[in-house]
């Protein structure tokens, strides 16, 4: 059973956990993989061949008398070499590349996963990382991922085999030298086993605080009229500062671990090849029958070998705790479970738009915010809901777009349970336009066809002449082309509006929800918006959550809310004749109208 919470960064994620996640791009891409092995195998033992042509070099060529047999072996020799070389050029190749590709395909499945599974995520999970943080899950941490494939499970898979390929040659060639160069070699697993967790450890701090710093100048970025508006520059210079020196510092304290690190394995590495050249001149010298020239040189070449393929392993090791500590916060994101889940046999029914509430309950955390709701929204008809900052009208829309789950009662749409539909199919048959549209940095087309399948060009003209947007986007330079810059920087705000409806429109949603659609607009704006929502009277439920009372008068009926609870219900001139909440309110609305006019 997953979590609904991302694990602690202080306990270690076991490994086969942790590449869970690639298996089964892994397990795709077989192939791949195998021929990627096996060119990484030749580039690898194919080089071995140099010690063993050095030392007949010297025990039989230099070593021998100058004559024609001498002449040949070194011809013989240096064919070899060449075909070696060409070999060795091909695997090279082919290493590089097909690993290169294994690990950009790697990756691409892996972001896939990730940004599909975010997007099923709870908006309490949204409502607690940043958007830059989410976006460093989905880029960085997805390219970290990767090297674990190249450097880690390719790359020591090729130099397992190549230790254990050269262990076997120096075995063979003086048993006594290989045994000496393993000692030292263990001593090289030691500090690998050592020194790992801690490295992990400080790379995945490091890259979290790298997410915070990331998600901090995007907060700023995206409020940068705030920012300088009320010059703020410095300020939020020394916020970000201060996020930034915490990275260099944990970069610092984790660049001293993998000092000690590779500085331990380097001077073992070298420690080999001294104790390897000192025992074996030792043993020319006084045991000339269990070692020759030829093959002391031989073997020090095969340490020098094993020595790389020790020091590869070692950077290696330091740069997939990289993406060890990726995979952790990866599978930190993927164990959290989507919520609100789905049933396994969701419903899909046709639906008309009737929407009751049952006794619901609701709230953020432990702190209650709706209370015993029960009303009914039929089918074809216009509401609204209204009352006071935090009476709970934006908490009952996000329950009404099943961002979350009642904690008691239920909400039925035509007669089943919301929770028993499922959610894609329910929100193909409801749309939102929000006080503050977003719009993307695409083109007119792309945002007004935005989620809607093979959205024709009739069908997007269709939508924004609904929504009166046609004439203003027929008069941009580009039309429905036209890039319209991040969150729609190049409209107004009424334009913003239009083109949001518009992309409503175009999913002929069931139920409509409008919330505060037109409370920072000018009155003609807002008029021309209202003539808009008053030509869908009829078609679809529609659900205007308003501050002007004034957009609501024709609406079928109006639901007053005050501390979570329904108050009042009825009609615009119904509510205003009573002396209730809305009544009180209106005359507020009034008052402040008057005094601006004053």
């Amino acid at each position: 059973m997953k979590n609904s919470k991302p694990k602690s960064a202080s306990r270690q994620i076991p490994l086969w956990v942790l590449i869970e996640p690639l298996k089964k791009p892994l397990k795709n891409q077989w192939r791949l993989a195998a021929l990627t092995i096996l060119a990484g195998w030749g580039k690898f033992i194919l080089p071995m061949g140099v010690p063993l042509i050095t030392g007949h070099l010297i025990d039989d060529v230099l070593m021998q008398p100058a004559n024609t047999e001498t002449r040949m072996d070194l011809l013989r020799l240096g064919a070899v070499s060449v075909v070696l070389l060409f070999f060795l050029a091909i695997a090279a190749y082919y290493r590089s590349a097909l690993a290169q590709e294994l690990a950009s395909n790697l990756q691409h499945n892996l972001r896939r996963r990730m940004f599909h599974h975010i997007q099923r995520l709870s908006m309490r999970f949204f409502n607690r990382h940043h958007a830059g943080s989410l976006g460093s899950r989905v880029s960085s941490d997805i390219t970290y991922a990767g090297v674990v494939v190249d450097k880690g499970l390719i790359q020591l898979s090729l130099d397992g085999l190549s230790l254990l390929t050269l262990g076997g040659v120096m075995l063979f060639i003086n048993p006594w030298l290989a045994t000496l160069c393993f000692i030292f070699l263990s001593g090289n697993a030691w500090v690998v086993r050592h020194y790992s967790p801690g490295i992990r450890d400080g790379r995945k701090s490091i890259q979290e605080q790298q997410s915070s710093v990331t998600g901090r100048a995007a907060e700023y970025f995206s409020a940068i009229t705030v920012v300088k508006a009320f010059a703020g520059e410095q300020q939020s210079g020394r916020a970000f500062s201060a996020s930034s020196e915490q990275v260099r510092d944990l970069q610092v304290a984790n660049s001293k671990l993998q000092g000690s690190f590779q500085s331990l394995s380097n001077t073992l590495v070298i420690a080999c090849q001294i104790a390897v050249a000192l025992v074996g001149s030792w043993m020319i010298l006084y045991h000339p029958s269990s070692l020759s020239r030829g093959d002391l040189v031989g073997f020090l070449l095969f340490v020098g070998l094993i020595n790389g393929s020790v020091q590869r392993l070692t950077d290696s090791l330091i740069q997939i705790q990289d993406g060890f500590a990726a995979l952790e916060r990866i599978h930190d994101i993927l164990d959290i479970d989507p919520s609100p889940a789905d049933k396994i046999d969701a419903l899909t029914p046709t639906l008309t738009g009737n929407l009751r509430f049952e006794d619901v309950k609701f709230g953020y955390q432990k702190k209650q915010v709706l209370f015993d709701l029960s009303f009914e929204l039929e089918a074809g008809k216009t509401y609204a809901l209204v009352g006071p900052s935090g009476s709970g009208k934006s908490t009952l829309t996000q329950l009404m777009l099943r961002f979350y789950d009642p904690w008691e009662g239920q909400i039925l749409l035509d007669q089943y349970p919301l929770t028993d539909i499922s959610q894609s199919h329910y929100r193909h048959h409801v749309a939102v336009v929000l006080q503050d549209p977003i719009i993307f940095s695409t083109s007119v087309r792309e945002n007004i066809g935005f989620a809607v399948d093979n959205a024709t060009d009739e069908a997007i003209e269709k939508a924004a002449k609904a929504a009166q947007a046609h004439e203003f986007i027929m008069e941009m330079s580009k039309g429905y082309d036209s890039p319209l810059g991040e969150r729609g920087v190049a409209l107004s705000g009424g334009q913003r509006q239009r083109i949001a409806i518009a992309r409503a429109l175009m999913r002929d949603p069931r139920i409509l929800i409008l919330d505060e659609a037109t409370s920072a607009l000018d009155s003609v704006t807002e008029r021309n918006i209202q003539e808009v929502v008053d030509e869908l009277r009829g078609t679809r439920t529609v659900v205007i959550i308003a501050h002007r009372l004034s957009t609501v008068r024709n609406v079928d009926e109006i639901l007053v809310m005050e501390k979570g609870r329904l108050t009042e219900r009825g009609d615009y001139q119904t509510l205003k004749a009573q002396d209730g909440l809305f009544a009180e309110l209106l005359e507020q609305q009034k008052m402040e109208r008057d005094e601006e006019g004053g």
